[in-house]
């Protein structure tokens, strides 16, 4: 009886242990966004070793909980109150068992407020048939400055100059209108007949 149990212990940890191995973590990431055209992060994105900007930003991005899920589920389904700032694409890129690399999206709000947050979509494909939990994640504040962002957002881009642009040619163009329909409704004098 003894030994069964041995056995059955031992099958049970050889059945589990490809799904661990399975279960690694991005070999690199590329943050883009306003003021950066692409941040590389590698190392070790599993949190082994605490100087890794990989792991900084998987561990406290919630890159883990929001493709694998997790109990209890620190992700949300829906966006938490608060203003999101401007929005940082991650791109990830994470090798597989048989399936070479596949690459997973998330977006990073560096600064939301009242703290920054990170969203996944879910469902994403990954490994062959795998697919993202996704979700929002509420990040430590701190996660910023460790990866090396700007305390502040970047100034306005060149985007903002062409949408007040836009907004001041719209004006000019109802004022014409305003004073068009004016001058049409006003009385014109009539030559007087002698």
């Amino acid at each position: 009886m003894r030994t069964s149990l041995v056995l059955t212990v031992a099958l049970l940890a050889a059945l589990a242990l490809p799904a661990l191995g399975a279960a690694k973590g991005p070999s690199a990431a590329l943050i883009s966004g306003p003021g950066i055209s692409g941040k590389h992060f590698t190392g070790n994105s599993e949190g082994g070793d605490p100087n890794s900007p990989l792991a900084t930003l998987t561990m406290g991005g919630g890159f883990f909980q929001q493709v694998f899920g997790q109990i209890p589920d620190p992700t949300l389904p829906k966006r938490p109150q608060g203003t999101l700032g401007p929005r940082y694409t991650i791109t990830y890129h994470v090798p597989g068992p048989n399936t070479g690399r596949s690459v997973i999206r998330q977006d990073f709000y560096p600064y939301a407020s009242p703290a920054p947050l990170t969203y996944m979509k879910p469902s994403q494909r990954f490994w062959g048939q795998q697919r993202t939990h996704g979700g929002w994640f509420v990040t430590d504040r701190s996660l910023p400055r460790k990866l090396g962002l700007p305390a502040q957002p970047p100034a306005s881009s060149g985007t903002n100059v062409w949408r007040w642009a836009g907004i001041g040619g719209g004006i000019l163009l109802l004022a014409a209108a305003v004073g068009l329909l004016l001058f049409r409704g006003r009385p014109r004098a009539r030559p007087v007949s002698a």
